[in-house]
């Protein structure tokens, strides 16, 4: 795809790659979420979530640039649930203005395409997710409820198998 790069994060992105965490968290959820809780959101959590991906060994964490400038990324790596599936992806997101272009499509077909027997988690009412993950093949597996922001909220466990 032109003009799409993948690479791995590194310590020097930790920062941008915090700021588009932070905007992707809040354009992805602010109409299914409490807006004040989104933007309090401390970057310090969010960098802090960030170091210790990058330093795990069990997990792989891509940026992915857009001529040169971070539009997104994604975290992949040892599951956390391994009755459900030996790996998981954790964080996937693209801003909101690279949408519906292929890009997350490309992406997730580049960086997934040898991997089998992974999940991921998404909250149910986040349809566009959903769409997305069922269009990559993407088969539901179970649902469950969890507690996020003093909310319950239903979530879809998406598995891939070969």
């Amino acid at each position: 795809m032109n003009h799409i790069t993948i690479s791995p994060i590194t310590t020097s992105d930790i920062w941008e790659i915090c700021l588009i965490h932070k905007l992707c968290f809040i354009e992805t959820y602010s109409d299914i979420l409490d807006k004040n809780s989104l933007i309090k959101n401390e970057l310090l959590t969010i960098e802090n979530y960030w170091n210790k991906k990058i330093n795990n060994k069990d997990i792989a964490s891509y940026k992915i640039l857009y001529n040169n400038k971070i539009i997104g990324f994604i975290s992949f790596g040892k599951s956390r649930k391994n009755t459900i599936a030996a790996y998981e992806i954790f964080t996937f997101y693209i801003l909101q203005e690279f949408h519906k272009q292929g890009i997350g499509t490309y992406v997730f077909n580049h960086l997934m395409k040898d991997k089998s027997n992974f999940y991921v988690e998404v909250f149910s009412i986040n349809k566009n997710t959903c769409l997305f993950y069922e269009k990559v093949n993407g088969k539901k597996h179970s649902v469950f409820y969890d507690m996020f922001e003093s909310k319950k909220m239903k979530t879809q466990v998406y598995t891939w198998e070969n």
